[in-house]
């Protein structure tokens, strides 16, 4: 069970940190962001029954959601029980991990800027590009002939009207946030780089007009990403495991 308290207690032993990994889910970024605060921890993989998680997420937190991460610190008093802190949500597990070891912070000047981009990678940006796929999906769906014209009128119609103008919009601010520094909030990789880094990736060839010349700040930022040897590690680290998954 949960401990309400700081998992992060002192102690004399370290923490043991797991990362609870659902197979085609957003986890991915997790990974970068413990490799990138130099910590030792697990990653337990999971595979998703009939596209949904497993009921074995469900007993680590109610949502069954992933990614979650999970610190277990021994007892501060002898023969007590283990302290596990259980953190769910990609922006909450980002901002508790980056103040709990002091690193990936914006300097103070950028902190409002830090905060807002933090919220919006998953509040704003996410959302729509998550009813894309979804309607894209159905789009593609094999139904009867005489319905298709019909669910491919309406994706069209929501696409057109709602999705194309919020992408444009979305990218255009982003794209605007990285003409004056390296990555989102100045010169140094912090949180917020590790939150869109799924989403922005995972726009590519997904989303129309998402490309390097529209947006070459943002494709200059994604290739100064993928250099960074943490990020390194961590692909190759989520390769290694995703394989002994298929």
């Amino acid at each position: 069970m949960a401990s309400t308290g700081n998992a992060l207690q002192a102690t004399n032993a370290q923490p043991k940190i797991v990362l609870h990994w659902l197979e085609n889910s957003r986890a991915q970024r997790i990974v970068w962001l413990l490799e990138e605060l130099g910590l030792d921890f697990e990653i337990k993989t999971y595979k998703r029954i009939d596209k949904l998680a497993p009921p074995e997420l469900k007993a680590i937190h109610p949502l069954g959601k992933s990614p979650l991460v999970t610190i277990t610190t021994p007892s501060s008093t002898q023969g007590g029980s283990p302290n596990t802190l259980v953190l769910a949500e990609s922006s909450f597990i980002v901002d508790y991990l980056t103040r709990t070891y002091k690193k990936l912070l914006p300097t103070p000047e950028l902190e409002l800027k830090y905060q807002h981009l933090l919220h919006f990678a998953e509040g704003s940006f996410m959302p729509p590009l998550t009813i894309g796929f979804v309607l894209t999906s159905i789009k593609n769906a094999p139904v009867p002939f005489f319905i298709r014209h019909i669910t491919k009128m309406i994706v069209t119609k929501v696409q057109t009207s709602f999705l194309d103008p919020t992408y444009k919009a979305n990218f255009e601010f982003l794209e605007n946030s990285l003409k004056d520094s390296k990555f989102f909030c100045g010169d140094d990789v912090t949180g917020v780089d590790i939150m869109f880094q799924f989403p922005l990736e995972s726009c590519k060839g997904r989303v129309d007009g998402y490309n390097e010349v529209t947006y070459p700040e943002l494709f200059r930022w994604m290739g100064e990403i993928q250099k960074r040897p943490a990020y390194v590690r961590a692909l190759k680290r989520t390769e290694e495991f995703e394989g002994t998954m298929l």
